[in-house]
């Protein structure tokens, strides 16, 4: 299972959208501070970067691609560049391998399955094809962040899986870079890991439920060109774990115990739809907020599932004041849910057929006062969330 995107916003009414190239990876503000420098200075592993060509454009910079030091850079990431003259692709090949695709005159562009969207197209000049560059930063797992008149490419720890069957599981770590790290404690079921070198912008906490281990926490301390990642990993209750290896996914640890006992009860949930694998629940340490009265919750009056020309359309519809929050876990998982907070649901709880994009989708009550829409996605799909 892949670490879980997280975001709440206060609601009325809501609709999911499911396609297949509307920007699987939401585009971010590009610019790591307030402005972009004309003159950018560039950092990476203690060493400028000097590019000699970047146009500051649409909160980004446009590079060409076959500038010597974006090569070296490239090059020292274990990355490659496939291009020709004349071409329109540019193709740039990872390590791990995954493949960044971009294509001239055109804002989307594919890291691996997923395709996300660029402010700006890539463009020829002077037969050269130019990149937006923070795009292909962060599809290296580099984030770009200003350090007075400098921008560091801070290296990333990027993903953490965790994967269990038969009371094992194993937890891997990714990042930018080969991940360095070093055991800080290891006691009381808590083991402290410090991966040197490396940000994050993963979610700081992450309730797992896995076979002997609990919950992730994340914690960035150190600096932007020194900084620190501290993982401490929760165990369950007579678990044990092996040691730390180095693998092809940078970090690997593995575990031996029981699941932590499931922290949400499901309510009013039909035999048959009980029997559905559960979505993973981000409940920190097991604990619920007092559930609202009755009287205060929203009611959600409608789910309509209904198919639009490049995917399907999800709307619920509800009256009052409530808060949601999505989630989502990545390949092989699959799996997206919202959790409207402070509501109550006023239809049958149900299950909606299979279609060529969602294999299936669950809507029930929760607990007395969370209201969950399930989908399970067949396969890397962008989803987006529109409150109105």
């Amino acid at each position: 299972m892949s670490w879980i995107h997280r975001y709440t916003v206060q609601i009325g009414k809501l609709c999911l959208i499911t396609t297949f190239v509307l920007g699987a990876i939401a585009p971010a503000d590009a610019s790591p501070g307030s402005g972009l420098p004309s003159q950018p200075s560039f950092w990476f592993a203690g060493r400028r970067i000097p590019i000699a060509r970047a146009i500051a454009q649409s909160n980004d910079y446009a590079v060409p691609i076959t500038d010597p030091a974006l090569k070296e850079l490239l090059n020292s990431l274990g990355a490659t560049v496939t291009w020709s003259s004349g071409e329109r692709y540019v193709l740039i090949t990872t390590a791990r391998p995954t493949v960044v695709s971009f294509a001239v005159g055109d804002t989307r562009y594919d890291v691996g399955p997923l395709t996300a969207v660029a402010a700006f197209a890539p463009f020829m000049r002077n037969g050269r094809p130019y990149v937006p560059f923070y795009e292909l930063l962060r599809a290296l797992s580099l984030e770009p962040k200003r350090d007075g008149e400098t921008i560091v490419l801070q290296p990333q720890l990027s993903k953490i899986d965790v994967q269990s069957i038969d009371g094992r599981s194993t937890l891997t770590a990714q990042g930018a870079v080969p991940l360095k790290w070093r055991k800080l404690s290891d006691s009381h079921g808590k083991i402290v890991f410090e991966f040197d070198g490396v940000g994050s912008t993963l979610e700081r906490l992450r309730s797992v439920n896995a076979a002997g281990l609990r919950t992730i926490e994340i914690e960035v301390i150190g600096t932007v060109r020194d900084p620190k990642t501290i993982m401490t990993l929760l165990m369950t209750d007579s678990a044990s774990h092996g040691e730390a290896q180095a693998g092809d996914q940078g970090f690997s640890i593995g575990f031996l115990g029981r699941p932590a006992p499931e922290p949400l009860a499901v309510v009013n949930v039909p035999a048959a739809a009980a029997t559905s694998a559960p979505e993973p629940l981000d409940a920190p340490n097991g604990s619920l907020a007092q559930s609202p009265a009755p009287a205060q919750l929203s009611p959600v009056t409608a789910i309509d599932a209904l198919p639009s020309a490049n995917g399907l359309n999800v709307t619920i519809a509800m009256s009052g004041n409530a808060t949601y929050d999505w989630h989502r876990l990545g390949e092989p998982d699959n799996r997206f849910w919202v959790d409207i907070h402070g509501a109550q649901l006023q239809t049958v709880p149900n299950e909606h057929p299979q279609t060529d994009l969602v294999s299936s989708m669950r809507v029930r009550q929760m607990t007395p006062d969370t209201v969950r829409i399930a989908l399970t996605l067949s396969g890397p799909k962008q989803v987006s969330v529109t409150p109105s």
